[in-house]
């Protein structure tokens, strides 16, 4: 039951190197427009004759996504480039480990691998009530 929930099993399983890019850079994009919005929010709580309320809603919506559902996916997709076997990516044959763009992917994961434990670890502090 539990390989069901785990998005990058299915990827591995299925082999698909798409939806394995895919999910890196949909994690990618989605922590950086998280950050922008937080950005944006505290421009307008700073000038109130720029407030929206639409981004609160919004954020309140991507904090709920990422803390009950995206966590764990945005984690495996983000460590799992590290995963290598004889030389090469596991998945992405076509990528050489510890070699040319591998380390860029490499360092690239590991920042917002931070940025994801950082961000979670402020929502479970102040959205989790005991």
């Amino acid at each position: 039951m539990c390989n069901y929930c785990r998005v990058i099993e299915a990827i591995n399983e299925a082999r698909s190197v798409f939806f394995y890019w895919g999910l890196m850079f949909f994690g990618i994009f989605y922590l950086v427009a998280m950050m922008a919005l937080f950005v944006y929010m505290n421009y307008f709580l700073k000038n109130r004759k720029h407030y929206v309320e639409q981004v609160v809603r919004l954020l309140r919506v991507m904090i709920l996504l990422l803390y009950w559902i995206f966590f764990m996916p945005f984690y495996e997709s983000f460590i799992s480039i590290v995963n290598c076997e004889d030389g090469v990516h596991y998945l992405d044959t076509s990528v050489t480990c510890y070699q040319g763009i591998h380390i860029f992917y490499v360092v690239l994961c590991f920042i917002f691998l931070v940025l994801l434990f950082t961000l979670n670890i402020i929502i479970a502090l102040l959205y989790n009530e005991t």
